[in-house]
């Protein structure tokens, strides 16, 4: 699977990219205003949610850019009638600060304004997936986020430690998600 790609942009329009890495190109599904960006000097990296389509028969490469927009897609994919291709679609055009903020005040018409193809039936249903996974709900701080995926994974109960991440955030500043999930699980009670 591939998780990540850095490399030089060969070609970008408005939905894909070519981004070489090591003399082969990827082609990478990518965020509008993407080809805007000037990649022509510099390389450029792109987190990358790698998924097989059967539909298509391939394999697709979905770029975010961060880990925390890829982990969010595959939570909204979760969500029935949501796949890869829409879940991108979701995140890369509302952003991760309109994603959260919606979520935790439960509003749905914030993200009919910045989403486009996206009924108000299946945005609602997204909400709700995101509302029940916790992981939007820690807080804005992209380490909540990172964190209180990494402490569902590990069969924490979020709702019931979200204070603790909190607190822990508050207290260490300059913290590593990394060092935040250990000081989680060394305080974890039975």
């Amino acid at each position: 699977m591939i998780g990540y790609l850095e490399g030089r942009v060969l070609h970008a329009d408005g939905q894909m990219a070519t981004i070489v890495v090591a003399g082969v190109g990827y082609e990478v599904c990518v965020w509008p205003g993407f080809a805007d960006q000037d990649h022509a000097a510099h390389s450029t990296s792109l987190w990358v949610w790698h998924v097989f389509s059967e539909n298509a028969g391939c394999d697709i490469l979905y770029g975010f850019d961060s880990v925390q927009a890829r982990e969010l897609a595959k939570l909204v994919a979760e969500t029935d009638g949501v796949g890869p291709r829409k879940a991108h679609q979701f995140v890369t055009h509302a952003g991760l600060p309109c994603i959260v903020r919606a979520v935790q005040a439960n509003d749905v018409d914030e993200l009919r304004t910045v989403t486009k193809g996206i009924g108000p039936k299946v945005l609602m249903a997204i909400v709700a997936t995101l509302r029940k996974s916790e992981t939007v709900m820690a807080n804005a701080d992209p380490r909540a986020a990172t964190v209180a995926l990494a402490a569902t994974k590990l069969g924490m109960d979020v709702l019931k430690i979200n204070e603790r991440i909190n607190d822990i955030l508050a207290g260490n500043k300059h913290a590593t998600s990394e060092q935040i999930i250990h000081l989680l699980i060394s305080q974890k009670t039975p």
